[in-house]
């Protein structure tokens, strides 16, 4: 890994977000969380995170959104529940987003760089990421939806 790679990593680690108002909604597990951006362990325990190293929800690239299964609250516990076509809503900045659920899949490494889709340079992707089964951490369960 560069030093510059590390030196993103850590920032994005330990930089927490203030702005309440972002919310992450779905409504066929009962789901309504705030979002903070960076991965920042202890905001985790209240919220789920924006990967600040990757788009914003709204704009054209992929956003990806990471949070605990069973860790503190377990926000995506239920996570595993979605199924293609199930919506999934962003409330960013004051606009509500609308996405659609197009793909889960398992990571088999934690650290493999499916997570981040480079060809979605051309559409508005929403990546969901967690731990993988429920209580391990071996693999990472990842929910792929389109905006509508």
């Amino acid at each position: 890994m560069s030093k510059h790679l590390a030196l993103v990593l850590l920032y994005a680690l330990f930089t927490p977000s203030t702005r309440s108002e972002d919310r992450l909604i779905i409504p066929s597990i009962g789901l309504a969380v705030g979002i903070g951006t960076g991965v920042y362990l202890k905001e985790l325990e209240t919220r789920v995170a924006l990967w600040s190293w990757t788009e914003e929800p709204g704009h054209i690239g992929n956003t990806v959104i990471g949070g605990h299964r069973t860790i503190g609250p377990g926000h995506f516990i239920d996570l595993n529940e979605l199924h293609k076509g199930d919506e999934i809503q962003v409330s960013w900045n004051g606009e509500l987003l609308l996405y659609t659920v197009v793909r889960k899949f398992i990571l088999t490494r934690p650290h493999q760089s499916g997570v981040i889709d480079k060809e979605a340079e051309k559409t508005d992707l929403l990546t969901l990421v967690t731990c993988h089964p429920k209580y391990h951490d071996e693999q990472r369960l990842v929910i792929r939806a389109e905006r509508r």
